[in-house]
């Protein structure tokens, strides 16, 4: 408050006609309200999980990030490589199913998750700078996860459908 004191008592004594002050003023309002929508925003994006994920599986294939009677639990490895909002997690995969965490279908198992800076599409966490509509086809989000959980040649790969999680629909 002390500081639009002295601005106030600035403006004043250079004599500035109402218009003037009231432009200012709505200035700050407005440098303010953004200053409101930014943080607002950023709270809102999901933050790091944990890096022992826990996941819940049941006899019919059904995951849960919550447990539930007829429910197993697994860990899920989590790697947090961005820290910051807005985030969003990659989905590793490899046909190994000693590898596997969980199945995804009849031959394709989680390994894991890696946060990258992103925003999720609805489900589908979209990397920034990233503007093709499938991760399984790139080879930089492959060799991420390859490197990451220690893949061997082209035995895992990246998927985007991880929204879930947070409860987006």
């Amino acid at each position: 408050m002390d500081f639009f004191r002295q601005i106030y008592g600035k403006l004043m004594a250079k004599q500035l006609s109402q218009k003037k002050w009231s432009l200012l003023y709505s200035g700050f309002l407005s440098i303010a309200l953004m200053s409101v929508c930014y943080f607002a925003f950023a709270v809102t994006s999901p933050d790091p999980l944990p890096c022992k994920f826990k996941v819940y599986l049941n006899k019919e294939g059904i995951v849960l990030n919550y447990p539930g009677e007829g429910f197993k639990r697994k860990i899920l490895p989590s790697v947090n490589l961005y820290l910051f909002n807005p985030g969003c997690y990659v989905m590793c995969y490899t046909n190994s199913q000693d590898r596997g965490i969980y199945p995804v279908s009849k031959d394709t198992y989680t390994i894991g998750q890696i946060r990258v800076r992103g925003e999720y599409d609805g489900r589908i966490c979209v990397p920034f700078e990233y503007n093709k509509p499938d991760l399984e086809t790139s080879e930089k989000f492959k060799d991420l996860c390859s490197k990451t959980f220690k893949c061997i040649g082209s035995s895992c790969w990246a998927g985007g459908d991880t929204g879930a999680w947070f409860g987006i629909p």
